[in-house]
């Protein structure tokens, strides 16, 4: 599978920050390239899915959004470690949370800084559920009443009645 691209500059911000992760110390699992398939993938910007092992979460591929496919896995070794690791960043738009113990999940589904968090799986939003990030990742709230009454306009009236 190869990761769509929508312009030249997106590619080489993705490909910076691939790079980048290398100079950090970071280990290149697969990916890491610019894909070229003549007859496929000729007519556009394609990077290969990339998966990077060992880097500190400091690092800035760990810090910054770089919306591309680019994956970088850590190591954690208990349930505070995993929490802090996950809001150690001043993005938090989504967390996913994978387990077998339902009671985990929802202590770290409360504690994690993100808008939005799928337990078991990722990807699909829902109508009707808001939809937004925390600290520095989008703006408002999508997919649910927030959004529609972002298109109104209130006002309040306060009267002093008079004896």
């Amino acid at each position: 599978m190869i990761g769509a691209i929508v312009s030249t500059q997106q590619l080489d911000k993705i490909m910076y920050h691939i790079s980048l992760a290398m100079n950090e110390g970071g280990n290149i699992l697969c990916g890491g390239k610019a894909v070229n398939v003549p007859g496929r993938c000729s007519d556009g910007w394609f990077i290969a899915p990339t998966v990077i092992e060992n880097l500190p979460s400091s690092c800035r591929t760990n810090q910054e959004e770089i919306f591309g496919p680019v994956l970088s896995v850590m190591k954690w070794s208990d349930f505070d470690e995993a929490l802090r690791i996950a809001n150690d960043v001043e993005y938090g738009l989504t967390a996913s949370i994978w387990t077998n113990n339902i009671d985990d999940a929802l202590a770290m589904a409360r504690r994690v800084r993100v808008g939005f968090v799928w337990v078991n799986s990722v990807g699909p939003h829902y109508r009707g559920l808001n939809y937004g990030g925390y600290k520095n990742s989008g703006l408002g709230r999508d997919e649910g009443i927030q959004e529609m009454l972002s298109y109104t306009e209130q006002k309040s009236i306060s009267i002093a009645l008079r004896n």
